[in-house]
């Protein structure tokens, strides 16, 4: 049975691995998701907006954690659509060229593992949110 704990674990599971996966492609060269995770932040400045879903990703399991699920799942929600917009810069060719060299080529498959990793912890803390509505 899918239950929410089980399905925020996988979620868990998901991130750690996307965290030694390949993310991203610069110069040929894959690089690790925990790189992105540590220097995602300075495409921000470039106008990438993707990395912010780490913190609001953590913003939402605080929220689980104290038990606010419906403020968590929106959250949550918000997380995985900032994370799926790397996917509008390379579905529709938008490169992202940096004054450092490089331009980003395509979503390695450490990149879907977050992503994953994020619409999981969407579908947990939904499951949370409505059995707590429930009489």
């Amino acid at each position: 049975m899918w239950t929410p704990r089980l399905i925020l674990i996988l979620a868990a599971l998901f991130f750690v691995a996307s965290l030694i996966l390949p993310v991203g492609v610069w110069f040929d060269a894959p690089d690790p998701g925990y790189q992105y995770l540590l220097f995602g932040w300075m495409g921000l400045l470039a106008g990438v907006v993707c990395w912010l879903a780490n913190p609001v990703a953590l913003a939402a399991i605080s929220l689980l954690a104290t038990k606010k699920y419906n403020s968590a799942f929106r959250a949550s929600v918000i997380a995985a659509l900032l994370a799926g917009s790397t996917l509008l810069y390379w579905f529709f060719q938008f490169h992202i060229n940096f004054d450092a060299g490089g331009t980003f080529k395509t979503p390695g498959i450490g990149y879907y593992f977050w992503l994953i990793s994020l619409v999981l912890l969407s579908i947990g803390t939904f499951i949370h949110a409505r059995k707590s509505i429930r009489p």
